[in-house]
């Protein structure tokens, strides 16, 4: 029987089995799945069947909630933003609290208009899918293009000539921040990268920041200069760990701990 972690619903790398002994809790494909524990805490999972572990929480609703429109409440940004909260409180490993879970209230329609609010849902999903697929499409292409470009196998009109050769040291330097455990990722109002949020939040380049640490934790963390290029230290899956955005903006801005960033030289 496939034991399913968090991280297969990113990639199938890391495929492994047990035997049917072992396999006390089970999950059908259409089941609705939690990730407890982050980075990124909360995520909503579906699609594997198999047998899992204390990681994922599988979600059932009862008789008076249909099982879509039940999804798409979990998938809220609001009850994301509250779990979220509440597991920065502890310095420890960030994790799902059930009881606010439990207790989060929500408003009920009848299960015919739970049904039609999910099919709309899936309407809007499905269109977002397609977009999803050609945005992919295009960034592949681009992929192609930079591999070409950036190493001068192609040339742009208007030039030639030969190129330099040089170390990644030559041109700048690699620093890595420092601090900022979870419980301070919400203790101020300087903003503040962790390297969990590049691979969750940001895409090329900064656009807004999801933590904001206080004077006292940014005296103990590495300051982020205009044109910084940032890379998550660690993840969970390879396309994860090594994932660069740039810090384009101007502002005074910090870079916690297990981000490892690129200084440019003047």
């Amino acid at each position: 029987v496939r034991l399913i972690q968090i991280r297969d619903y990113k990639s199938d790398e890391y495929v492994c089995y047990i035997s049917e002994l072992l396999a006390r809790k089970r999950c059908t494909a259409d089941d609705i799945m939690i990730g407890r524990y982050g980075p990124p805490i909360f995520q909503i999972l579906r699609g594997i069947e198999g047998a899992y572990n204390v990681a994922p929480i599988k979600a059932t609703p009862n008789q008076r909630a249909d099982r879509e429109f039940f999804l798409n409440v979990l998938k809220q940004e609001s009850l994301f933003q509250l779990i979220d909260a509440l597991s920065r409180r502890s310095s420890g490993q960030t994790g799902v609290e059930m009881p606010a879970l439990k207790a989060y209230g929500l408003p009920l329609p009848p299960i015919a208009e739970q049904r039609a609010i999910a099919a709309a849902l899936s309407d809007v999903d499905a269109l977002l899918g397609g977009l999803e697929r050609l945005i992919a499409k295009k960034r592949d292409f681009k992929q192609a293009d930079m591999q070409q470009l950036l190493t001068g196998q192609t040339r742009l009109p208007g030039f030639k000539g030969e190129w330099e050769v040089k170390r990644l040291g030559d041109i700048g330097t690699f620093l890595k921040g420092s601090g900022v455990r979870k419980d301070e990722a919400h203790s101020g109002n300087l903003p503040c990268i962790r390297y969990g949020e590049i691979y969750t939040h940001h895409n090329d380049h900064i656009k807004r920041f999801n933590s904001w640490i206080s004077a006292e934790v940014a005296a103990t963390s590495t300051r982020l200069k205009h044109g910084d290029l940032l890379f998550a230290g660690s993840g969970a899956t390879k396309e994860e760990i090594g994932k660069c955005v740039a810090f384009v903006d101007g502002c005074e801005a910090y870079a916690g701990g297990d981000t490892v960033f690129f200084d440019l030289l003047a």
